[in-house]
């Protein structure tokens, strides 16, 4: 496009330049000024940080997805070997939304049904992405209002004494995209067998009778229960509707069993796909029950 006009360009030149020399000089302003502006639209200019482009801009949308890596073997009549591949699933944030903040209480109750515990729990969701597994997770924080006094009263407590850390605020990941839900167990202080419990989850499409099951390698840092391997079977039972309070909300019921080298646990969840797990009711290889219940949901 540019030697075309530096051809015509040149004709005028050579046409005009033995006529009147104003008009020469009429035409050669023209042409320069038309020259100019053609350069200007179709060039980047840059300069103090400004970038022209004639072109029209596209703003990109987020298309924001987990990646999940995936290892199958790959078997022929001589060999097998592992192949590697990534799956982009679409990400959701509904249940985990930047500004929600869930509050719940939690009672921890004795194999002799006393009240070890009566406390509250806040689940914040901060919408970015967990460090520890930013490919899948998304980070949230569960708070502890009541460590404190808990750290007290349960100071003898006999489940896993190797870890007695006590903690007002701790960092987990989640994982929420059009194909499942899941969450790192609610896994401190008190609550630590959680662990070796079935993680809170689910997997679409929802529907009674369905099936699935996991498995987790415990890693190192879990005390008595470092490099158990935790299976964990879990299944669609039904519907029902979870009342605490003014809150009303129509749920999936699912239950679920673990086992490992420590004993069996067993976890029965509420599970809303607006609000998530809105309760959660363990019991433990110790025969001890844990609930927790939603009472409150703040959006910010």
């Amino acid at each position: 496009m540019e030697s075309i006009w530096l051809l015509l360009f040149s004709k005028i030149v050579k046409q005009y330049y033995s006529m009147n020399k104003r008009i020469f000089q009429v035409k050669l302003s023209f042409c320069i000024a038309f020259l100019f502006i053609l350069i200007f639209f179709h060039f980047p200019v840059q300069g103090y940080g400004l970038i022209i482009r004639r072109e029209a801009t596209i703003t990109k949308q987020d298309t924001l997805i987990d990646v999940e890596k995936v290892q199958t073997i790959i078997s022929k009549a001589d060999s097998s070997w592992i192949e590697s591949y990534e799956r982009k699933i679409p990400k959701k944030r509904i249940i985990f939304k930047k500004g929600k903040v869930y509050h719940y209480k939690a009672i921890y109750i004795s194999s002799n049904n006393d009240t070890l515990s009566n406390s509250f729990i806040n689940i914040i969701a901060t919408g970015d992405r967990w460090n520890e597994q930013p490919e899948t997770q998304d980070l949230i924080y569960y708070e502890f209002p009541n460590y404190r006094t808990d750290s007290i009263k349960l100071s003898n407590h006999y489940i896993n004494k190797e870890l007695h850390a006590w903690k007002g605020k701790i960092g987990e990941g989640v994982i929420e995209n059009i194909e499942q839900v899941w969450m790192h167990p609610i896994r401190a202080n008190q609550y630590k067998f959680t662990e070796v419990a079935p993680f809170p989850e689910v997997h679409f499409p929802l529907q009674k009778g369905k099936k699935w099951k996991r498995i987790v390698n415990v890693i190192k840092g879990w005390g008595e229960w470092n490099g158990q391997t935790v299976i964990s079977k879990y299944k669609i039972s039904g519907q029902t509707t979870y009342q605490e309070g003014d809150i009303e909300i129509n749920c999936w019921i699912i239950k679920s069993v673990s086992k490992c080298s420590s004993g069996k646990s067993k976890l029965n969840t509420f599970f809303n796909e607006e609000w998530g797990f809105v309760k959660m009711e363990y019991h433990n290889y110790e025969n001890e029950k844990l609930v927790f219940e939603l009472v409150n949901v703040e959006e910010k």
